[in-house]
């Protein structure tokens, strides 16, 4: 699991809730979901698993989405480590548990 409030839990069961009013709308209108931009910070707690969590969330509910900042600010950038320094680069050395798992997701895309 990744850092939760004192009141609430977050996990994947919890994520997938969150997102059932949209998961309803989508099968009650027949539109196509695209989820634009989410992300995690890299240095957080658990960013490997919250991403993992939110693809499988994604590809489980046939959404079409998008990850934030995979070449920008390397805060949000998977492919720098938790631990890598700031700095005006925008590719980390690409052996970061997150990016391990976007990399997984990616290549289902060639399936």
């Amino acid at each position: 699991d990744y850092p939760s409030s004192p009141t609430v839990t977050w996990d994947r069961a919890k994520l997938a809730d969150f997102s059932a009013e949209l998961a309803a709308m989508q099968a009650r209108t027949g539109k196509r979901v695209f989820v634009s931009e989410f992300g995690v910070l890299r240095k957080a707690a658990g960013s490997d698993k919250y991403l993992a969590d939110m693809v499988s969330i994604f590809e489980e509910k046939g959404y079409d989405w998008l990850l934030h900042s995979v070449a920008g600010w390397n805060g949000w950038n998977p492919s720098f480590n938790p631990g890598d320094p700031e700095s005006s680069q925008t590719t980390g050395t690409m052996t970061s548990l997150a990016f391990a798992v976007m990399k997984a997701a990616w290549a289902k895309n060639n399936e």
